[in-house]
This record gives C-alpha cells, structure tokens and sequence, in this order.
C-alpha cells in the first residue's frame, strides 16, 4: 500500500510559499511585468478565487495583497497535495 508523502508535501509548500514572497517582493521593488508571469504561472488554480473576490474588496493596497497571499497559499496547498499524493512512497507492511 502506497502511503502520502508528507514530507515532500511540506517541501513543496515550503517552496512555493518561498518563491511567491520573492517574487511578491521583487515586483514591488523592481517593477516589471515579466516578474509578475512566473507567479501566475504558479498560482494559476487560484485564479477563479480572484474573479470571484475582486469585486467585492474595496480598491485599496492592502486589500490587493491580502487577496495576492490567499491565492498564493491556495495554490501552495493545491501544489504540495498533488504532490504528495503523485510521488507517494511505499509503505512495508
């Protein structure tokens, strides 16, 4: 019986967290739209959320970011649970 990788779960999660708190911070200091394509190529199962959620928060900066981290933190756990479900291990009985 194959068992869920918890480990590569939190790696995965860990990793994906880190880089969209790079990238979050890159864009801010160097602003470039390039910098905004890998995070949304990451980050792309958190879209519907954003559709759904943008109207209803007023247009101010923190908002934006609040609405920016949920969808990072969705797609982090979506991400590390394919993950660790996809590269299980083998349990000996």
């Amino acid at each position: 019986m194959k068992t869920f990788n918890r480990q590569l779960a939190i790696r995965v999660f860990i990793f994906i967290v880190a880089f969209d708190t790079i990238i979050m911070v890159l864009d801010r200091v160097l602003p470039d739209k390039w910098m905004r394509v890998p995070w949304w190529a990451v980050n792309f199962p958190g879209f519907p959320l954003l559709y759904l959620l943008d109207g209803y928060l007023p247009p101010k900066l923190w908002c934006i970011l609040c609405l920016l981290g949920v969808i990072g933190l969705l797609s982090a756990l979506l991400w590390s649970t394919i993950a660790g479900y996809v590269f299980r291990r083998s349990h000996v009985a």
